[in-house]
């Protein structure tokens, strides 16, 4: 997803952030409520992008539990429902809200979200992994998820279906120095030595 769609960001946007609402689990082909404590364990969430950018409306992501308790759409959706349900948040608000330490109800902005990144980033050894942090933008998520599509073989048409990319500039986000990249390439070029018109 868009930063745009998860963090409340300042100027004007077209795209239209997620709501409470725009999230629905299943679990074997039931639609659970919110407030079920397990709702980390259904089968799916389907995301419904209410409105983006290129005048699309209505535009429904299906995600599959992945049973890792780390890297899980449904976990990590379930938390922010979790998260939402604690503060009473009717079914039309939007998922970057939180309670804060006073007990107020805030936003949590790109700028935040940003900051945290670059925070995680200077944790690592980045200079090891080649990373600069004041290149890192919320933006390098984009090409985060579509770098491990590809490098684990998910179709292009697949990556721009989930993605929501209606044409293929996603491509940009594919970054062609990153080692793995060409990763059996060479062995792929001598399969075939004769080639005919």
């Amino acid at each position: 997803m868009r930063s745009c769609e998860n963090f409340k960001v300042s100027g004007e946007r077209r795209t239209h952030p997620i709501r409470k609402r725009n999230m629905v689990f299943q679990k074997v082909g039931r639609i659970p409520a919110h407030s079920l404590p397990r709702l980390h364990l259904a089968d799916t969430i389907a995301i419904t992008f209410e409105y983006q950018k290129r005048d699309e409306r209505n535009n429904t992501v299906t995600q599959w539990r992945t049973g890792n308790s780390t890297y899980c759409p449904l976990v990590v959706s379930a938390a922010m429902v979790r998260r939402l349900e604690a503060m009473s948040a009717s079914e039309s608000d939007f998922i970057y809200k939180f309670k804060g330490d006073n007990g107020r109800i805030r936003d949590f902005d790109s700028a935040t979200a940003l900051w945290m990144l670059r925070g995680f980033i200077l944790s690592v050894d980045f200079k090891g992994l080649c990373l600069d942090p004041k290149r890192i933008e919320l933006h390098s998520l984009c090409s985060l998820a579509a770098m491990a599509m590809y490098f684990n073989g998910v179709p292009v048409y697949t990556i721009m279906l989930l993605g929501r990319w209606s044409s293929d500039a996603f491509l940009r986000y594919i970054r062609k120095q990153v080692k793995s990249f060409g990763s059996g390439v060479s062995s792929k070029m001598i399969v075939t030595s004769c080639f005919l018109h």
